[in-house]
């Protein structure tokens, strides 16, 4: 109860009013937003991709260990009070995503009919690409939403705008692998996926289409490096 009444401050709930269920859902919560300093730093690390993607597996499921102690939801409610301006936002997020994923496919295509890479680095592909995108969103718009819905229950726009600013922190490693300004752009470009991710299930109530769509995503990503003739990552 020590924790929960020094962290009261920075959440809108008065500590002395909290019951003991309830305090154990915030301290729950605010554990799970706190696994995003690990996250950020082991994707910060020079470690072979697949190693990465199996810490944050390893991550997600902690994050749900303290969601399922803490009594928490496991996803986000669904339909939760979207505001007019947020469902603006997701209709053109969907006619977005249905161009983006076009040219994903195109660029699948493309990198097979020109032989680009070898064999084995499309079984990579095939790897890489959806255990890091079930990692990602198991953790930022599963788990850590829910934790967010949790401390500001208030406020559900802010709560899928804050797990959108982690997620494009997670992808800052950017920076160590392009110029400035091309790292500047994708992780400002993973903000936007991770909102329209966001309330993509916060109207679903469902993190099935987010996984698929993010891991064609990577999938495309991959696909655009090997025509290009990099290594994937």
């Amino acid at each position: 109860m020590s924790v929960t009444l020094a962290l009261a401050p920075f959440f809108p709930r008065p500590a002395t009013k909290l019951s003991p269920g309830a305090a154990r859902r915030t301290l729950g919560a605010v554990a799970i937003v706190a696994l995003v300093v690990p996250y950020v730093f082991l994707n910060l690390l020079a470690l072979e991709p697949f190693v990465r993607y199996a810490a944050g597996l390893v991550l997600a499921h902690a994050a749900l260990g303290i969601l399922v102690w803490a009594g928490l939801p496991r996803v986000p409610a669904r339909g939760r009070a979207l505001s007019l301006r947020c469902r603006s936002i997701l209709r053109a997020g969907f006619t977005t995503v249905t161009v983006v994923l076009g040219a994903v496919l195109v660029a699948m295509l493309l990198a097979v009919l020109l032989h680009r890479g070898r064999p084995i680095d499309w079984i990579w592909v095939g790897l890489y690409a959806p255990a890091s995108a079930l990692a990602q969103e198991l953790y930022f718009r599963g788990w850590l939403l829910a934790a967010l819905d949790e401390l500001w229950p208030d406020a559900p726009d802010m709560a899928v705008a804050l797990q959108a600013g982690l997620f494009a922190l997670w992808h800052v490693r950017a920076f160590l692998e392009a110029a400035g300004v091309m790292a500047m752009l994708f992780v400002a470009g993973t903000f936007v996926a991770g909102l329209m991710w966001g309330l993509l299930v916060r109207r679903q109530g469902s993190l099935a289409s987010s996984i698929v769509t993010h891991t064609l995503a990577l999938a495309g990503w991959d696909a655009l490096l090997l025509l290009q003739g990099q290594p994937i990552h």
